[in-house]
């Protein structure tokens, strides 16, 4: 895992889609998963900046991801995504 900080507009997002372009296009099809995780509202447009990138082209080991989505993909991936979820009262609390 590799996190990358820094003020908002200081080329974060597109040094990652550099990177994983740049991976995808050395090996498209085969590798490990590569995972980019963004707040819900920059997935849209990282998506679409990563398919500029790969000139239009599908990228199957790159998935955008937002935190929710994310968790999501972790507890199906572990098997525990039918634990109950917290009501509006026990968020209250």
């Amino acid at each position: 895992m590799e996190l990358i900080i820094g003020r908002g507009g200081s080329g974060k997002t597109a040094a990652c889609i550099n990177d994983i372009a740049g991976r995808l296009q050395n090996c498209p099809l085969s590798g490990e998963k590569l995972f980019l995780l963004l707040p819900e509202h920059a997935t849209f447009a990282a998506e679409k900046m990563l398919g500029e990138k790969c000139n239009g082209g599908a990228y199957m080991r790159a998935q955008v991801l937002g935190f929710r989505r994310f968790a999501r993909a972790v507890l199906l991936e572990a098997g525990s995504a039918n634990l109950p979820r917290i009501s509006d009262v026990g968020r209250q609390l």
